[in-house]
């Protein structure tokens, strides 16, 4: 009895995964190689057409810290998030408390 059972748990074990296996294989192909070959080429200077990489190591971060346009746009995107993210969580709760109150044209029938 225990072996038809366990038949059966891998067989839903099986369908389940193939189920979730068209997302994870978009997941991969969109999500996660194009971060790894991003992170791979980060450590080489290379141009457009990727021909003969040189391998700089942390030159390129170094470079970017020492830049004053990257630290004006994390300043930017940290003061866009500080006022706009609870600007618009106040805009929510206040549209969905006015979508949550009793009108007028509410019908209620009775049975």
């Amino acid at each position: 009895m225990k072996t038809a059972s366990r038949g059966i748990y891998r067989q839903r074990q099986r369908s389940g995964f193939m189920f979730i296996l068209p997302a994870l294989l978009l997941l991969v192909v969109f999500n996660i190689y194009p971060m790894l070959v991003a992170f791979y080429y980060s450590f080489f200077d290379v141009t457009i057409f990727l021909d003969n990489p040189v391998f700089v190591g942390l030159g390129n971060f170094y470079e970017a810290m020492a830049d004053s346009r990257v630290w004006n746009g994390l300043k930017v995107t940290f003061v866009f998030t500080l006022f706009e993210v609870p600007f618009q969580m106040v805009i929510g709760l206040f549209l969905a408390a006015l979508l949550t109150r009793n009108t007028a044209f509410e019908v209620n029938p009775k049975s």
